[in-house]
């Protein structure tokens, strides 16, 4: 073999090395061979009942929700409550997390995995850090794209995610952590009444300068008062009247420092729901919100127990078992009135509490069924086809 043969084997072997080389540097973004100890936790030695902030990032929303004076709330929407099961939950998720695979070098391709630092940032990259007491931080996850997990193993198949604690490798967990996002709203309970149209007594809406008082009768039977000869209720609108309560949220809550005449419900629109059960809720609407198209409205709600169910007589007889086992109906029936009169009690003054304390924007379509005029919910009858005569015979 001469030099020059020599000189091009080196080159071509050189070659070879590189294109090598170069081919596994490319394919280690999608690499999901185990590197270092599945099943080690992701945030390691992380201490949960140190925890007293957590704050998610994202391409410029941050929300925070923070432990004060033992209750967790929103700073953001004024130190709302938040809901604490889904907070509980949430830290749960994250100190649970366990290393499914590691990804070789995949530090080195951070925007590939959609987490925080690559210049391909997906659009769901989200960063969670958790603080102490003293706002020192505790633990930091990067949360990247979702993962396909092949199916076998301690972790199964589904859906994981790429994610990567403070600067170390980038790993993938069984976990979706859909539920960490920085919207403030996902972090609180947004509905406030949960009242069926079929436990109402009856409804009056005083709006626009109007009292309309509508009893419920039953599943979409009512009675407006003062209907007129040629008038007839539009059930329509009187079956969203009846329903506005039961499944009503709000959008946003007020600044506490502003004051009611600011958000308009000095001169508000008021509608009062009674109940079966003894309730009545007052929903106060407002003026509009410029940043959230709804109304401001605040909520009321009072308890007064109602009288007891008709009871089953006690037998006028001689027969002791008899008017035994009516006495125990009886007592049966009255123990069962008792126990949830006394839990309807305890949910209405949890209600009054939290309605008491707040000021709620309430989004523009559920305002529209609650501020209910008489000309929607009163209509003029439909006039009745006029019966055929028989045609006259012909002669």
């Amino acid at each position: 073999m001469n030099n020059r043969t020599f000189v091009s084997l080196v080159v071509v072997l050189a070659v070879l090395v590189g294109l090598i080389a170069l081919s596994r540097k490319k394919a280690a973004p999608t690499s999901t061979g185990v590197v270092g100890r599945t099943g080690v936790a992701v945030l390691a030695d992380l201490d949960l009942n140190r925890i007293e902030k957590i704050r998610l990032a994202k391409q410029g929303q941050t929300v925070e929700v923070a432990r004060r004076d033992g209750k967790w709330v929103v700073p953001s929407l004024f130190g709302y409550p938040a809901d604490y099961e889904k907070v509980v939950r949430s830290l749960r998720e994250l100190g649970d997390l366990k290393v499914g695979q590691t990804v070789r070098e995949g530090e080195k391709f951070l925007g590939d995995f959609g987490l925080p630092g690559g210049t391909n940032t997906a659009p769901e990259s989200r960063v969670v850090t958790l603080f102490d007491g003293k706002d020192q931080s505790l633990a930091a996850l990067n949360i990247g794209n979702e993962f396909a997990l092949s199916g076998g193993g301690e972790f199964g198949g589904g859906e994981g995610r790429y994610v990567r604690s403070g600067n170390g490798p980038v790993v993938v967990v069984k976990e979706s952590l859909g539920e960490l996002t920085t919207q403030n709203n996902d972090w609180v309970k947004r509905d406030l009444t949960s009242v069926a149209s079929a436990d109402l007594v009856n409804i009056e809406a005083r709006v626009s300068n109007e009292v309309q008082r509508v009893a419920v009768l039953g599943i979409e039977q009512f009675k407006v008062e003062g209907l007129k000869e040629g008038e007839e209720i539009n059930k329509d609108n009187a079956s969203k009247l009846a329903a506005a309560l039961s499944n009503l949220q709000f959008s946003n809550v007020a600044d506490i420092a502003q004051k009611p005449s600011e958000l308009g419900l000095e001169k508000a629109d008021t509608v009062v729901f009674k109940t079966k059960d003894g309730r009545t809720y007052t929903v106060q609407l407002g003026s509009v919100s410029a940043a959230d198209s709804g109304r401001y409205a605040k909520l009321a709600v009072t308890y007064q127990k109602p009288a007891p169910p008709p009871l089953p007589p006690i037998p006028t007889t001689t027969n002791k078992v008899e008017i035994a086992q009516a006495t125990n109906e009886v007592a049966r029936l009255l123990k069962d009135f008792e126990n949830t009169a006394s839990k309807t009690a305890e949910k209405a003054m949890q209600e009054s509490r939290l309605f008491g304390a707040w000021t709620y924007v309430l989004q523009s379509s559920d305002c529209d069924n609650l501020a209910m005029t008489r000309s929607r919910l009163v209509k003029a009858s439909e006039k009745k086809p006029e019966p055929k005569k028989d045609a006259k015979p012909t002669k």
